[in-house]
């Protein structure tokens, strides 16, 4: 196994063409598979996909699959539900301590389950590199065609790994306050969940405005509107809403 370190803090390294559209599609369904193309781009990828804590060990969030995206969800779910707790990569995070963004690279041969290099095998994949962060973690699966992944670009990924670290984190963010905001009143359409959930994070009416690809006019009526079906006279209310889990609509 192979190990590559970035302090959160440092000044990242990454290409601007491979995260631009990433950054594009914050919020919105295109973000798995624009987080797929960026870390193609970076190191080769045949899949990639995003997991979370859970209380049965850890739960797929993200997911995006170069071919056969059938086997994506079976191979996220047994890969959480049955190899996670022995993965060589969660341990190397466990003792690194905090501060800082763990990336790995482990081959399919040196796994110690038996049946994780199994389900490696089956979909094609020769190595795994995994970037852990506090709340969540990446892992790009990589198969024999991606050829060697030398120790040089491994560290430029490591490097770069805390830039996409935080637009995971913010796309969990918006996406988790949107799902709560439809929860709590099924009246609000996705582009006015979406306008809401933005501003609760911090946007600005301009920065939604061009992350949705619409104008400022537009954000504005979308507020308007959500505001109205939510019973709500400004932002403070709206942050009340949700702390209290109030349901509208």
């Amino acid at each position: 196994m192979r190990i590559a370190a970035a302090s959160l803090g440092q000044a990242p390294r990454a290409a601007p063409e491979a995260l631009c559209a990433l950054i594009d599609a914050l919020g919105t369904p295109a973000f798995p598979h624009e987080l797929f193309r960026s870390v193609e781009r970076m190191i080769g990828a045949g899949a990639a996909a995003v997991y979370v804590p859970a209380r049965t060990g850890l739960r797929p969030v993200i997911g995006d699959w170069q071919a056969g995206g059938g086997q994506l969800e079976r191979h996220t779910t047994e890969f959480a539900g049955r190899y996670a707790d022995g993965d060589p990569a969660y341990r190397a995070f466990s003792q690194a301590g905090g501060g800082a963004c763990l990336t790995t690279c482990v081959a399919r041969d040196e796994l110690p389950h038996p049946g994780h290099r199994l389900l490696m095998e089956e979909a094609g994949f020769v190595s795994r590199v995994v970037s852990l962060f506090p709340g969540f973690s990446l892992h790009v699966l990589r198969g024999r065609e991606h050829g060697e992944l030398s120790d040089r670009r491994l560290q430029r990924f490591a490097q770069a790994a805390p830039v996409l670290g935080s637009l995971i984190s913010r796309h969990l963010r918006w996406s988790s306050l949107e799902r709560r905001l439809l929860a709590n009143c099924p009246a609000l359409t996705p582009r006015e969940a979406a306008v809401c959930s933005a501003l609760l994070s911090g946007s600005s009416s301009r920065e939604i405005a061009a992350r949705l690809g619409i104008g400022i006019a537009s954000v504005q009526t979308y507020r308007k509107r959500a505001y109205r079906k939510l019973g709500v006279g400004g932002l403070p209310a709206l942050f009340h809403l949700l702390l209290n889990g109030e349901r509208f609509g």
